[in-house]
């Protein structure tokens, strides 16, 4: 994966081992940093992995 790779949100649940509904649930709660194109969210790599260097993550 490139550092500007966009993620789905079923590549991060993989990546966190949680269930796609909770990736979801964090994106709306705005917890987790998204881009919104179109009508789908997708999850900047670099931008994740930044976040879970700040102690964020699946919560």
């Amino acid at each position: 994966m490139t550092a500007g790779q966009l993620l789905t949100a079923e590549h991060l649940a993989e990546r966190w081992a949680v269930p796609v509904s909770q990736v979801y649930r964090l994106t709306r709660s705005g917890t987790v940093p998204a881009v919104k194109v179109g009508r789908y969210y997708r999850y900047r790599l670099d931008v994740i992995e930044e976040f879970e260097r700040s102690g964020g993550g699946a919560a």
